[in-house]
C-alpha cells in the first residue's frame, strides 16, 4: 500500500465520516450509505463493510465521494491523523 494511504478499518472510516459531518442514512445489502454536505456540495459516501480493511482504491473513492482530500480525510480523527504522521516520520527517517 502506498505510504500516503495507510489501511483503515471500518470503525476508523465511520469515525472519519462522522467527524466530517456526514450521517449514516441507510443500509442496502452489505453497503452503508452516508450523506451530508461538504464545502457547500452534497455528498453521498458508500461504505462496503465486507471490504475492510479498505484498499487504496476504496479509500480514494470514499475521499472523492466525501468531497475531501487525503489530508483532510485522515486528519478528521486523531487516530487516523497519527497514521499519516507516522508514515511521514518513517519516510524522513529512511
Amino acid at each position: 500500500m502506498p505510504r500516503g494511504w495507510p489501511p483503515l478499518e471500518l470503525r476508523e472510516v465511520e469515525a472519519i465520516l462522522r467527524a466530517l459531518g456526514l450521517s449514516r442514512t441507510h443500509h442496502e445489502g452489505g453497503h452503508a450509505f452516508w450523506k451530508g454536505t461538504r464545502h457547500g456540495r452534497p455528498c453521498k459516501v458508500t461504505v462496503d463493510a465486507k471490504c475492510a480493511p479498505f484498499s487504496v482504491d476504496l479509500l480514494q473513492s470514499m475521499c472523492k465521494q466525501a468531497n475531501s482530500n487525503r489530508t483532510e480525510f485522515y486528519g478528521a480523527t486523531p487516530g487516523t491523523a497519527a497514521k499519516i504522521d507516522k508514515g511521514k516520520k518513517k519516510a524522513t527517517d529512511e
